[in-house]
């Protein structure tokens, strides 16, 4: 189910452990307008709002708060990605590491049978 910039915007003010007031203080609006987006109103926010949300919290994704698309915070979904990245390049290294290993391996039985086949 899609949410309402309304419950995004109530979802941001709880993820900063602030409350309406404290949050309409941080970005510099009456507590009344917040309440009217977050509320049963469910108003819609106007840009010079929107502008200020983004200005007050930088590492908001506005395109989240206003079109409910991707993470609430900028970079989430790029840490990811990164993450999963060098996992994949680790996990191809260990298979590098490993098969090199039974090659080495194999090499030196072979070498450890030559030379006692060698000396007999």
């Amino acid at each position: 189910m899609k949410t309402t910039i309304g419950q995004r915007l109530a979802l941001l003010i709880e993820s900063e452990n602030l409350n309406n007031l404290s949050f309409a203080k941080r970005v510099g609006v009456s507590p009344t307008s917040i309440g009217y987006i977050t509320g049963e109103r469910q108003s819609k926010p106007g840009f010079e709002l929107i502008e200020k949300i983004a200005t007050a919290f930088p590492q908001l994704d506005i395109d989240w708060l206003v079109r409910g698309y991707g993470e609430m915070r900028k970079g989430t979904d790029a840490s990811a990605s990164v993450y999963m990245t060098l996992l994949q390049n680790e996990r191809k290294r260990y298979h590098l590491l490993t098969s090199a290993h039974v090659s080495l391996s194999s090499d030196f039985d072979v070498a450890l049978n030559q030379a006692g086949s060698a000396s007999a």
